[in-house]
């Protein structure tokens, strides 16, 4: 899979990046349906 994507063959959509101490605002943001595509915590 990860071929694919680099590949270009295989589009991911990220939403957000969130700083890993935010992680609580990523997920209360999951919880309330405010993303569309992968959320990516950065630490």
């Amino acid at each position: 899979m990860l071929g694919w994507v680099s590949s270009g063959a295989l589009k991911v959509h990220i939403s957000n990046r969130y700083p890993l101490a935010d992680a609580g605002k990523a997920h209360d943001d999951l919880e309330g349906r405010r993303t569309t595509g992968k959320l990516l915590l950065i630490p």
